[in-house]
């Protein structure tokens, strides 16, 4: 099976996200309305769920990683309202909470969670965060032996990209260009 899974997207990030990114998105703009620019970077954000349907397109299953309640469950009450979840999409549990992660820093157990997905041909693996869960993921799967890959524009990076074009794959482009030229310059 080939499998797109987008990790924890949850309220709590996708707000900080669009805290961070909207007020430069209509400041940048030089919009005069405050509202008018944030509702207008809104719209913009929810182009996300194009993105993943296209992988939908491609032959992916696709599946949300999320955080657990207390008892044990999946809490899905955390999932954003911005995504579009379809009957087809699975919702797996992450079997850590919130508030577990955050205040005691513990993880998941990345391998269990896809061993549980096998067999897998193909993971592609976005969403929060790309230094931390979504790298950890994919190298979980990689040490499992499954041929997996980050698909940068669609983590947190995203909400930086959208602002600045509608081709989010060229501003991630152009952004690694000079990340790869400011470790030539200064050496690391």
């Amino acid at each position: 099976m080939k499998l797109f899974i987008y990790l924890y997207p949850i309220t709590m990030y996708v707000n900080w996200e669009i805290h961070n990114n909207a007020w430069s998105y209509y400041h940048e703009r030089g919009l005069e309305n405050r509202e008018k620019g944030i509702a207008e970077y809104n719209i913009k954000i929810k182009s996300i769920n194009n993105f993943i349907n296209d992988y939908r397109k491609k032959g992916f299953k696709i599946a949300y990683l999320g955080f657990s309640k207390p008892s044990g469950e999946l809490n899905k009450s955390l999932f954003s309202k911005i995504f579009n979840f379809l009957d087809t999409d699975s919702f797996i549990n992450s079997k850590v909470t919130f508030r577990n992660h955050c205040k005691n820093e513990v993880y998941p157990d990345e391998k269990s969670i896809i061993k549980e997905l096998m067999p897998l041909e193909e993971l592609i693996v976005s969403g929060f965060h790309y230094s931390d869960c979504v790298e950890k993921f994919k190298n979980a799967a990689k040490e499992l032996g499954v041929l997996s890959k980050i698909d940068g524009a669609l983590t947190n990076n995203f909400f930086y990209l959208i602002k600045k074009s509608d081709d989010v794959y060229k501003e991630l482009e152009m952004l690694q260009i000079e990340a790869d030229e400011f470790k030539k310059r200064y050496g690391f």
